[in-house]
């Protein structure tokens, strides 16, 4: 059983559902969480779900139950708004990142996994940061930041102690994106050293090789995003890829569309198909059987259900619902923007 969780900035909740084995959803409860919930993280378990609060900058832990209810366990202060967080692949430290405080935070975890409020790590980085995690070793961690004039165009590198949380940075410290792409949310192969951004500027997706001995990125092949029958800067947002390694799906957020793109062996990319995605793509997401994936619109205010083809990775809708409980606020209605969507698993 599948529960998948959204969460709701500005009507300060946290909407959670069941998936059933066709990709309907059913609505089940609307937790409260003041303060603007948006970005959320869980443990590799599936037992624990992270928000962070950007009004109110906190971080709250809570207990997944095995229905999908969400219980507090725990609520820190933050030094700013959090705009990404992932947590590590151990599940003992949830990384964080801070477009307006400019760093990347580390905390750890107690012994229920609720964070511990001191941060055992912070880094300051740079204006715009924003996707920030490990990669499949564990060993490494990166963080993005776009262009634009706003940020530097980078993405940071350090070497992560799984024992301590703590960041080194690499030599060099970060690695410049080509042509002011602006690299803003990124994705790891499962079994070969790959990065995969998206880049909000540029409107595409790059994938840089990792260095196993150095975990130094080096920037490889760039494939648009752009459908060719639209035209302007396809706005590269979030970005998914499959536990396999054989698709990688990208919001294109310029055009309202999802782009599949087809990893080859080597971890090359190329875009097979685009679907239109809820109005204002923001969040995207994969359950985890890897056969949906999830959209929600930041102006829409819903999210759809998509069949993931196993032959040819092409997205199908199969389901849509209204992301409010019909008290807050009417269906659509402009103010219940998604920030977030993540699914985890009742069966351990």
């Amino acid at each position: 059983m599948q529960h998948i969780f959204v969460s709701l900035r500005d009507d300060n909740c946290i909407a959670t559902f069941r998936l059933s084995d066709e990709g309907e959803l059913r609505p089940l409860r609307w937790v409260e969480v003041p303060g603007g919930p948006a970005p959320m993280a869980t443990n590799p378990a599936g037992t624990r779900l992270y928000v962070a609060q950007r009004v109110s900058k906190h971080i709250s832990s809570f207990a997944v139950g095995a229905d999908g209810s969400l219980d507090l366990i725990g609520k820190i202060a933050t030094r700013g708004d959090s705009n990404c967080m992932w947590m590590d692949r151990g599940g003992r430290f949830l990384l964080s990142s801070y477009y307006r405080g400019e760093g990347v935070h580390v905390h750890a975890t107690d012994a229920n996994g609720a964070l511990i409020e001191e941060a055992v790590e912070w880094r300051d980085t740079a204006l715009s940061a924003h996707c920030f995690m490990t990669d499949p070793s564990n060993r490494w961690a990166y963080a993005c930041h776009i262009a634009a004039g706003i940020g530097p165009n980078c993405i940071y590198q350090y070497a992560f102690d799984t024992e301590s949380g703590a960041l080194t940075p690499l030599d060099p410290p970060t690695v410049t994106a080509n042509n002011e792409a602006g690299p803003r949310h990124c994705c790891f192969h499962p079994t070969l050293p790959i990065l995969y951004a998206t880049n909000e500027q540029g409107g595409s997706v790059t994938a840089y090789h990792i260095d196993t001995a150095t975990g130094a990125l080096g920037e490889g092949e760039t494939v648009s995003l752009t459908p060719p029958d639209w035209s302007g800067n396809a706005g590269g947002t979030q970005i998914r890829i499959t536990a396999d390694g054989a698709w990688v799906f990208a919001n294109v957020g310029g055009a309202d569309r999802i782009a599949s793109l087809r990893v080859a062996d080597d971890g090359s990319v190329v875009v097979t198909s685009y679907v239109e995605s809820e109005s204002g793509p923001r969040a995207i997401g994969l359950d985890a059987s890897g056969r949906f994936l999830f959209s929600t619109g930041g102006d829409s205010g819903y999210i759809s259900v998509y069949r993931i083809a196993s032959d040819g990775g092409a997205l199908t809708r199969v389901s849509r619902n209204a992301l409010t409980d019909g008290q807050r606020r009417p269906a659509g209605e402009r103010g219940s923007v998604p920030m977030w969507v993540c699914s985890t698993s009742s069966a351990r």
